[in-house]
């Protein structure tokens, strides 16, 4: 018998929840796992701290007592050693993926595969993801949250989404509305918007391959919404550079440019690498990309001049 419309109110509900910041929703997820058994916890090796904002990450991972930490080796494009978690991801573990700066892991299938197979949650950090999530294909996570003010003219906001209804009833401390709605914003125009810079920016770093590599490409921008425009310095003081262009008036960030102690040593060593290396652009959807040419020759002139 098939009825003329739809009818189930369970089928494909998933909850969300409002916090004041991500790593809040973040903290509620894992504290409530925890409390259900899963106190394994496989965490990438690319995690950063600052003196004043702490660690997103770290920090609330760290306010979990009964939390075993394992961190899985990351190369220098940000991009996971599956063959290392094939080794060492334990059955009934929480595996935590961070899709830095917007960008998917070319894998993430196949990661997410392997950790459903051993019983394990799969938690979809989209903290620079917001986009990323909601206008492209859906990958099987248990959970995901974001970071609302990275993504939108907000102060403050987080939010959740548990997206496997095994877990929608724990007591999740998230509020179920929110004042500032992210969904009253044109989301799909915001996505085209970033894309449509990080390619003009693109086009213009081109013209200096020895001095800057971008960490991403233009095919991965094809179901990515990029957060910010990562590139590596081939020359140059990246931490003097970061201080002339933020005086400048240039708004760049460096994600991360120092990492937790727990990952200063050799078997991370390409992460480690890299966060003394990288930078991050801004592509966000109030960005004027006439600018862009200005900023880029300020930057090269910066990176010469530093290297010097």
């Amino acid at each position: 018998m098939i009825k003329k419309i739809q009818s189930d109110s369970n089928n494909f509900l998933f909850k969300e929840l409002y916090y004041n910041r991500a790593r809040d929703a973040m903290f509620d997820i894992i504290d409530n796992l925890s409390k259900k058994g899963y106190t394994e916890i496989y965490i990438p090796g690319y995690i950063g701290w600052s003196p004043n904002e702490g660690s997103g990450i770290f920090d609330p991972i760290n306010k979990i007592v009964d939390l075993n930490r394992h961190y899985y080796v990351m190369d220098r494009e940000l991009n996971t050693d599956i063959n290392y978690l094939k080794i060492n991801l334990k059955n009934s573990s929480i595996l935590l993926v961070v899709n830095y700066f917007g960008f998917r892991d070319p894998k993430f299938d196949k990661i997410v595969e392997l950790a459903h197979e051993r019983n394990c949650i799969v938690i979809e950090d989209n903290a620079h993801g917001f986009y990323t999530y909601h206008l492209s294909k859906k990958c099987g996570s248990d959970f995901t949250f974001f970071s609302l003010h990275k993504m939108l003219p907000f102060s403050k906001g987080g939010s959740m989404i548990v997206c496997n209804q095994k877990f929608c009833s724990l007591p999740y401390s998230g509020k179920e509305f929110n004042e500032l709605n992210p969904y009253s914003y044109d989301i799909y125009s915001i996505a085209y918007a970033r894309k449509e810079n990080f390619r003009k920016l693109y086009n213009i770093l081109n013209n200096y391959n020895d001095l800057i590599k971008p960490l991403k490409n233009i095919e991965d921008i094809r179901y990515n919404v990029p957060q910010t425009f990562p590139i590596v310095l081939l020359k140059g003081n990246r931490d003097k550079i970061y201080e002339l262009m933020n005086k400048r008036g240039y708004g760049v960030v460096s994600l991360y440019h120092t990492m937790i102690n727990e990952l200063q040593n050799e078997k991370h060593s390409e992460a480690v690498w890299l966060s003394q290396h990288i930078m991050n652009l801004p592509v966000h959807q109030d960005v004027d990309s006439q600018e862009y040419i200005d900023m880029v020759k300020i930057l090269i002139h910066y990176i010469k001049e530093t290297f010097a």
